[in-house]
């Protein structure tokens, strides 16, 4: 920072947009730019596992596939909005060139996509119970093929208004330095605390139902009587969903979380969201590459046949009504 910049919280949660000591601004490399290169580089295993799963599994996994990809599609339009511009790598071309459309349209994905993962991992929660209780697969796919339009639609519709509002490039507060900064619209900062208590709303909405659902789904389990010979292997593989279904439910949950304390911080303490905000990235790219990881691990289709049924000419070992409530619980992973 030159003798000439003013101290570096003048404009904190200001537009920099024609300041001249941020035009003049040159970048240098920092902390920031550091953590964000880990971040980047530590996203790189998660996107390459979603895609081994999108190559093996995008006939029969449309929900967990489209809740992934919304994941990630946040993931990168957040590096855009706020991770990257806080490294202060763009500033002086913000701040000089104001760049309406780019920073416009950078928003408008980043709320997309966010109001579109939260609302398409409870529809995945909502198809996982549907496949306890629904024996046929057009029912389950009825779910998707008319939720998931509807939910990409409305988040559009919550996300459009940024597209017709001024783009802002606001300086961030300690412990980000000068010329740090992240994108948003005027649209936002003229209604904060409604867009911070509709968020709020929704992340805490979206975390009672998903641990709600997931509570069902263990307890519809556990419901499921099974013989002490014949069936043990069918027991064994609604053990390992019920473990599956718990795993998934905290690593979806943790993250939520996260989001309602920045929001709580948003609202209430401005020293304390620029904290979050360095920290959350932990916590929101661990949601989107956990999840990929743990449903690669655990999802048989991706294992090894270790071991094979030996079936004898007078009988079979497992009857069609343990293949199916077999299959049913794996489905649930």
């Amino acid at each position: 920072m030159s003798s000439s910049s003013p101290p570096p919280y003048t404009y904190v949660y200001k537009s920099i947009i024609g300041v001249p000591e941020y035009v003049n601004h040159v970048f240098t490399w920092n902390s920031i730019t550091t953590f964000t290169l880990l971040n980047l580089l530590y996203t790189i295993p998660g996107v390459w596992i979603y895609l081994k799963i999108v190559r093996f599994y995008w006939r029969n996994g449309a929900s967990f596939l489209l809740m992934q990809l919304w994941n990630n599609v946040a993931m990168f339009t957040d590096f855009l909005m706020i991770r990257i511009p806080s490294t202060t790598i763009w500033t002086s071309f913000c701040a000089g060139q104001n760049p309406q459309l780019l920073i416009k349209l950078i928003v408008f994905l980043y709320y997309w996509s966010f109001y579109s993962t939260q609302l398409l991992t409870v529809t995945f929660c909502v198809l996982r119970i549907a496949i306890l209780w629904f024996a046929s697969v057009r029912s389950r796919k009825q779910i998707v093929h008319r939720w998931s339009p509807a939910i990409i639609l409305l988040s559009v519709l919550a996300a459009l208004p940024h597209i017709f509002s001024d783009g802002l490039c606001i300086q961030l507060f300690q412990p980000y330095p000068f010329g740090s900064i992240f994108f948003n619209t005027q649209f936002h900062m003229s209604n904060l605390n409604m867009f911070v208590l509709t968020h709020l709303l929704l992340t805490c909405s979206c975390t009672v139902v998903i641990v709600v659902l997931n509570i069902v789904m263990v307890l519809k389990i556990r419901q499921r009587k099974f013989g002490v010979s014949l069936r043990i292997r069918a027991a064994a593989h609604n053990s390992r969903a019920e473990r599956a279904l718990t795993g998934t439910m905290i690593i979806l949950v943790v993250p939520m979380i996260v989001s309602e304390l920045i929001a709580l911080g948003e609202l209430f303490n401005a020293d304390l969201l620029s904290y979050i905000i360095l920290l959350r990235p932990l916590f929101v790219d661990a949601r989107v590459h956990l999840v990929s990881a743990y449903f690669y691990m655990t999802h048989p289709v991706f294992k090894k046949k270790t071991s094979s049924l030996h079936i004898s000419n007078s009988h079979t070992i497992l009857g069609d009504s343990d293949r199916q409530l077999r299959s049913t619980a794996l489905k649930c992973v």
